[in-house]
Formats: C-alpha cells, sequence, structure tokens
C-alpha cells in the first residue's frame, strides 16, 4: 500500500493527471522518487502517439514540432518550466546566496524570467523540428532518463534550506530503493533502444545527460549551497532542451 500511496503522490505533485484522494501518513512518500520517472514514459508515449498521428494526418513540422514542445508543459502543468524560470531570476540578480535563495521563493515574475522563458521555448521548438524528424525515437529516452537523473539529483544533493515541499519529501526518501529503481529503469530504456535499433542514439543522449548533471551539480554546489524545488525543475527542463538540442545536432 505504500508503494502505491509514493505512486499516486508523485502523480499528484508533478503532473496534472486527476489521482485518487487517499489517506497519507509520514512515510507513505518515501518511495515517491522510484516512481517519478515512469510520468517521462508516459510523456514519452504521448510524444509518440502524437508523432504517429502527426505522420498519418499529414501536419506540418512545425505543428508537428510546437505540439511536441506543449505535451511534456501541458501534462506537467508547467511546473519544472516554472522552477526553471524562477531559478533564472535569482541567477540573474548577480546577488548573495541568501537573496536568491529568497528570490526563488518570491511570486512575482520577474523580466529575466520571461526572457528565459521566450528563448527556452523557441531553442525546443527549433530543436524538436529537427530532432524529432531524424531521432523520433529520442522521445523515450528524454523524458524518462531526465527524471531518472532528477531524482537522483534531488535525493543525495544537499538541500539548500530546510524547508519547502523537496525537503519534506526528500529528507526520508527510501536511497537505496531509488538506486535500485534507478537501474531498473536504465535497463528497461536499454532494452527499448536494442528493440527498435536505436541504442547508439541512446548511449549518446546518456553520455549528454551525463554530463548536464555533473555541470549542474557544480554549479547550484557554488552558487546556491545545494538543492531546491526550482533547481530541481530548472535541471530537469535544461536538462530536456539539452538533449533535444543534441539529437538535432547529431544530425
Amino acid at each position: 500500500m505504500k508503494l502505491l500511496k509514493s505512486c499516486v503522490l508523485a502523480f499528484s505533485y508533478y503532473t496534472k493527471i486527476p489521482m485518487p484522494e487517499l489517506q497519507y501518513g509520514e512515510h507513505d512518500g518515501d518511495y515517491m522518487f522510484c516512481f517519478f520517472p515512469l510520468i517521462g514514459i508516459l510523456i514519452g508515449a504521448a510524444e509518440a502517439l502524437w508523432l504517429k498521428l502527426a505522420a498519418s494526418c499529414g501536419t506540418g513540422i512545425l505543428l508537428e514540432a510546437a505540439v511536441a514542445v506543449a505535451i511534456p508543459v501541458l501534462i506537467t502543468g508547467g511546473i519544472h518550466l516554472d522552477g526553471l524560470l524562477d531559478a533564472s531570476d535569482a541567477i540573474a540578480s548577480w546577488k548573495s546566496r541568501e537573496e536568491r535563495l529568497a528570490i526563488m521563493h518570491d511570486t512575482h515574475t520577474g523580466a529575466f524570467a520571461v526572457i528565459t522563458c521566450a528563448v527556452f521555448l523557441m531553442l525546443a521548438l527549433g530543436g524538436a523540428s529537427d530532432a524529432i524528424v531524424h531521432f523520433p525515437g529520442a522521445v523515450w529516452f528524454i523524458f524518462s532518463s531526465g527524471r531518472i537523473f532528477t531524482a537522483l539529483l534531488v535525493v543525495f544533493e544537499k538541500p539548500a534550506g530546510r524547508s519547502g515541499m523537496l525537503y519534506t519529501c526528500t529528507k526520508q526518501a527510501a536511497a537505496r530503493s531509488i538506486v535500485v529503481s534507478t537501474v531498473l529503469y536504465l535497463c528497461l530504456l536499454t532494452g527499448i533502444a536494442l528493440k527498435f535499433g536505436i541504442l547508439l542514439l541512446w548511449v549518446k543522449l546518456a553520455a549528454a545527460g551525463v554530463v548536464v548533471l555533473a555541470v549542474y551539480t557544480q554549479y547550484i554546489r557554488k552558487k546556491f549551497g545545494g538543492i531546491t524545488g526550482d533547481l530541481a525543475g530548472c535541471f530537469l527542463s535544461v536538462y530536456e532542451l539539452v538533449l533535444v538540442m543534441t539529437a538535432a545536432f547529431l544530425h
């Protein structure tokens, strides 16, 4: 029952998909991040379905790419994109660590967040319009692997504060179970790559993802002293954009 509740919590927090209302205890969210990558698999399935539908209808590449960019935002409600925008305001402030953390908690939207959003969506649209034409199978890896690495980041990286939803969810997280689930998810993705003959593509995308994780981890340690919910959302957004651009440049 605890596993079921952890799964429901993961989808309740990080998607807009209606979930059943359950009674939760203190430790019912311990395994929540074990199920976080399932959201990525769901997004990948939605992307694959859309690409197949668009191909059968003969839609233009611009519309095809635009919907592909919109699908993750619609499913998640933009929660991770919100983290990117909050973090961009904090980073652009050039203030102290404590002030940057305070800026991320501010509910107001700054100019740098608006600029970041526009640039992010333009790059995502451009990358998707190239990547989905030549590597449509990449959708199975980008969104699921991003959540695999995000789960590892939020569980094992030191929190930057002692409050917030992320701190509450991770302070008792079952780290060993998350590592085991991570290995299983990676094996699943590798199996998918082998089945569809795109193992080399998956290896290249995974390598790019590891680089993003390593660089980002060092950056937030220096600038923020650890991880927060907004910084986790920022990481996932940056990760997905980098992998989309990587797929585009591989072509």
